[in-house]
């Protein structure tokens, strides 16, 4: 019966079963085969899911790191200049920078409405 269902579930027929000995002996034998091949499918597989991460690491990410300090030294260069010099190239401009500014006191009174809300909620309670 156990061996009708593991044949069952990998797409085979009953049918099959026919040409193997009926004997139990055989029947565990079968079993031990098939869970050892299910086994080494299971391990192949996460070994496989392992190594697809690290290859695309390795030569793609790591790649395109290497040709970015690559133009940023030879067409920039990027690491000869002085930090002022540098600093240039990472500067945000001025709207960017009154954005973030307005998006960070906006987020400060609506912080403080929340905890004035939530303690007149406190107070209207208790009275």
């Amino acid at each position: 019966a156990r061996l009708d269902a593991i044949l069952g579930s990998l797409g085979l027929s009953a049918e099959k079963l026919k040409l193997i000995p009926s004997s139990s002996t055989f029947d565990d034998e079968a079993i031990d085969t098939i869970a050892g091949a299910l086994a080494y499918i299971r391990v192949a597989l996460k070994r496989f899911q392992d190594v697809v991460p690290l290859h695309i690491q390795f030569h793609m990410i790591d790649r395109f790191a290497k040709e970015c300090e690559d133009v940023l030294k030879k067409d920039f260069g990027v690491f000869q200049k002085s930090a002022e010099e540098l600093h240039f190239f990472f500067q945000e401009d001025s709207r960017t920078e009154q954005r973030r500014e307005n998006l960070r006191r906006r987020k400060k009174r609506q912080e403080r409405a929340l905890e004035l809300i939530l303690d007149h909620e406190k107070r209207a309670r208790s009275a």
